[in-house]
């Protein structure tokens, strides 16, 4: 029985390790799909803004409501919607790769050996 559990302290640390490297992959994956494309949202917008503001120009008997707002109140919070994306994806990045380096540090600086 000794030898199990000595097995398993030893082996514990490592899988440990792997799974926090892991997590912290993959919330720097999806923080990075997120990134790109809410860059690649807003560059369309402003293509589509250019249009519609063209619609309204030549139809101005016609109201214009995107999810029940005017194009005004659309062009104001679609790019702050898209630039929070963009900032929230930077940290959540940040944060996956502070796991990574602590995750790093604890594995040479001895914190996970037996003593």
């Amino acid at each position: 029985m000794k030898d199990k559990t000595i097995s398993i302290e030893l082996i514990e640390p490592k899988v440990t390790e792997l799974t926090i490297n892991r997590i912290a992959n993959d919330l720097n994956n999806h923080a990075n799909y997120i990134l790109i494309n809410s860059q690649v949202i807003l560059d369309i917008w402003e293509d589509a803004t250019r249009l519609l503001q063209i619609f309204q120009k030549n139809n101005p008997d016609k109201t214009l409501l995107l999810h029940g707002l005017s194009l005004k109140e659309v062009n104001d919070i679609v790019p702050k919607m898209l630039d929070a994306n963009i900032i929230g994806s930077g940290r959540v990045s940040e944060i996956a790769n502070l796991i990574k380096t602590t995750n790093s540090y604890r594995k040479y600086s001895g914190v996970n050996k037996l003593s």
